[in-house]
């Protein structure tokens, strides 16, 4: 087996050093759905051959010589052998510890495939990924390409997928030589201005002490705002000339005004980062958390002067997307952790359809490992017709009433209560 040596991305790096100072699961993404109908098991693991044989991050670990490196195999052996289990139940339990297990960093390969049996025949596909390697977008091109890769083979053709005109390894080199460029230098200028010398710090009151490591627990709230509270959301957004993400950014700094007890806030959102069309086909770690810094709130006055604001803050934050850890440590010494007590995490789908051939794959079985990263995240996804989601919070230091209270009064705040 022939290996090669590939930088780290910047991001990369970052979460590689913060790995080495926690035993936690934290950084591992994970999924499962029931697939109803006859598998081709023999099929599906050709097809996962294909996909591992396409995507590098998926034949890679790492390892720390002068720094940490990624190591990328020509070939890396995965199979999915059925795991019988009495019922679904049962699988999500199993899939619940295997998706709590850390992934260690020298690892090869950093992901794991569960495919478990049903007393009917169906299946249960459970996977996990550690964050290193993927992002939540490449979640969906593993299940796009796994698909069609499994339609080839079971047809009885070759289930190879078409090698990558641009890989994630050109990405990672990419990053690395953006580092002193006169765009990174226009980066951090457009940074320097953007974000205060000191950045907000939002404390909100605690009900405990924080644990770190694999001994932490988290914890959840449901969060669906359903299709008549949606509905009032888009049509407040039309009324507003705003996006709906302008709604939530707004109230999500309003909340923290008022529980944290102060004028100015951080909030991390993720951004995909895929504009580039290049991008889209790739498995890898390309998410960015952009810094989302609202002050003097107390001043903005009416619902129009802060959503004017929201809005020019997501603009001046958007315009130089391509930030995250190395940002934050250039500009202010601190890692990704210690910038966000609270994080908003909006999803939308990329228009990257998956399934499997004779196979409905539409059940997504929720499952949750326990771990958190920030004080408090709000998942969001929306479909066409409502939103769905989770507020995760840390269950050490934040009673269940205070993430209640927290998500109550974030609620009316969306709805201009």
């Amino acid at each position: 087996m022939a290996e090669r040596e590939v930088p780290m991305a910047p991001v990369q790096l970052e979460m590689w050093h913060a790995e080495q100072t926690t035993d936690s699961a934290r950084e591992n993404v994970y999924g499962a759905f029931r697939l109803r109908g006859r598998l081709d098991v023999a099929a599906f693991n050709r097809a996962l051959a294909a996909v591992v044989a396409r995507h590098e991050p998926l034949r890679t670990t790492t390892v720390a010589t002068l720094e940490p490196v990624q190591l990328v195999s020509d070939v890396v052996p995965v199979t999915a052998e059925p795991i019988d289990v009495a019922d679904e139940a049962e699988a999500v339990s199993l899939f619940t510890t295997i998706s709590a297990t850390r992934i260690p960093l020298d690892s090869l390969p950093l992901w794991r495939i569960t495919l478990m049996r049903l007393p009917d025949g169906d299946h249960i596909l459970g996977f996990v990924f550690h964050h290193i390697i993927v992002d939540g977008w490449s979640v969906f091109v593993f299940l796009a390409d796994l698909g069609d890769a499994y339609g080839r083979a079971l047809s009885g053709r070759d289930p190879a997928l078409s090698p990558l005109p641009y890989t994630y390894s050109d990405y990672c080199h990419e990053e690395r030589n953006l580092l002193g460029t006169s765009e990174f230098r226009d980066i951090l200028a457009h940074w320097r201005k953007l974000l205060p010398s000191a950045l907000p710090a939002v404390r909100l009151p605690r009900d405990g002490g924080r644990i770190d490591g694999a001994g932490a627990h988290g914890a959840i709230l449901d969060t669906l705002l359903d299709a008549s509270v949606t509905a009032q959301l888009n049509q407040r957004a039309r009324a507003s000339r705003c996006t709906v993400f302008t709604l939530m950014l707004d109230a999500v700094a309003m909340t923290l005004r008022e529980h944290a007890d102060t004028d100015d806030v951080i909030i991390g959102v993720p951004f995909h980062n895929r504009t580039r069309r290049k991008l889209r086909p790739l498995i890898g770690y390309v998410v960015n958390d952009v810094p989302m810094v609202l002050t003097e709130l107390g001043s903005r006055g009416s619902d129009r002067d802060r959503l004017d604001y929201a809005k020019s803050v997501t603009a001046s934050a958007l315009r130089y997307p391509r930030t995250r850890q190395l940002l934050m440590r250039e500009l202010h010494g601190l890692t990704d952790v210690e910038t966000y007590t609270f994080m908003l995490n909006v999803q939308g789908s990329p228009g990257i359809a998956y399934g499997l051939a004779d196979i409905d794959m539409a059940e997504e079985i929720p499952v949750y490992n326990g771990t958190f990263l920030h004080d408090f995240e709000l998942m969001l996804e929306r479909s066409s017709d409502q939103i769905t989601g989770y507020l995760l919070y840390d269950a050490d230091s934040y009673s269940r009433s205070r993430a209640d209270a927290l998500w109550t009064g974030l609620k009316s705040r969306l709805l201009g209560q």
